[in-house]
C-alpha cells in the first residue's frame, strides 16, 4: 500500500499557496498539503496533526510571527527535530541564509516566477527524504525553468 506524501506549507499569499496547490496537484494528486496563511496558524495545525508531515515549507515574509521565527521554534520542539523543513521565499538575501540555515533549516527554496518551474520546485520537494545531511545537497535551492 502506498502512503501518500503530507506537506505542510504556511505563506501568508493566498495567490502563492492557491499555485503551489494547483502545481502539486498536476505533479501528483496523491499528495496532501495543507495550508496556512501564517505561522501561529501553522503552529495550532502542527500541534493538532497526530502524523507529522514529510515537509514543513515556510515564508518568510509573513505577519506577526515571521518565518525565521517560526522555524527556530519548530527546530526547539523534539517532536519536529526529524522533520525536514524548507524555506519558501522570494528573497534569497544573504542575511536570511545564513539565519534560515543557523536556526535549522534544511532547504532555501526561492519561489519560481513562472509557473512551469514551480512544478520542478514541487517535484523537488516531493523528493525530499528527511533532513538534509551536511555536504548531501544543496542548501540553496533555485530551480531554473531549464532545469530539472
Amino acid at each position: 500500500m502506498t502512503t501518500s506524501i503530507k506537506i505542510v506549507l504556511a505563506d501568508d499569499d493566498a495567490d502563492d499557496r492557491f499555485l503551489f496547490e494547483s502545481a502539486l496537484r498536476e505533479v501528483n494528486k496523491e499528495t496532501q498539503l495543507i495550508t496556512a496563511d501564517c505561522a501561529d496558524d501553522l503552529l495550532l495545525i502542527l500541534d493538532k496533526q497526530e502524523v507529522l508531515p514529510d515537509l514543513i515549507m515556510l515564508d518568510i515574509n509573513m505577519p506577526g510571527k515571521n518565518g525565521l521565527d517560526c522555524l527556530q521554534e519548530l527546530r526547539r520542539s523534539e517532536r519536529f527535530s526529524s522533520t525536514p523543513i524548507a524555506m519558501f521565499s522570494t528573497s534569497i538575501e544573504d542575511a536570511f541564509l545564513q539565519l534560515a540555515s543557523k536556526k535549522g533549516a534544511d532547504y532555501f527554496i526561492k519561489k519560481p516566477s513562472s509557473y512551469s518551474t514551480l512544478k520542478k520546485v514541487v517535484q523537488f520537494c516531493l523528493n525530499i527524504d528527511g533532513r538534509r545531511k551536511e555536504n548531501q545537497q544543496s542548501f540553496i535551492i533555485d530551480i531554473k525553468s531549464n532545469q530539472l
